[in-house]
């Protein structure tokens, strides 16, 4: 798990909607960060990152560069 910064939380809050994009500086690679009760209904029940594997993590981060694209991000 990662902690916010006090920068990030005020860009989090100060968001439109409840997604904020962030970019990897290193890579240009883009995330989107979306509340936990956002992520539990696009995704479902599986929410404990524990029960994850490699297919599951690989199919999350394909839907959320389809969310990304979706916003023009």
């Amino acid at each position: 798990m990662i902690v916010l910064s006090p920068d990030q939380i005020r860009a989090l809050r100060s968001s439109q909607d409840d997604t904020l994009c962030v970019v990897d500086p290193q890579t240009q690679e883009k995330y989107m960060l979306l509340r936990f009760e956002q992520y539990g209904r696009l995704f479902g029940e599986k929410i404990e990152l524990d029960e994850w594997t490699d297919a599951d993590r690989e199919n999350l981060r394909a839907t959320a560069c389809e969310l990304l694209d979706s916003f023009g991000k």
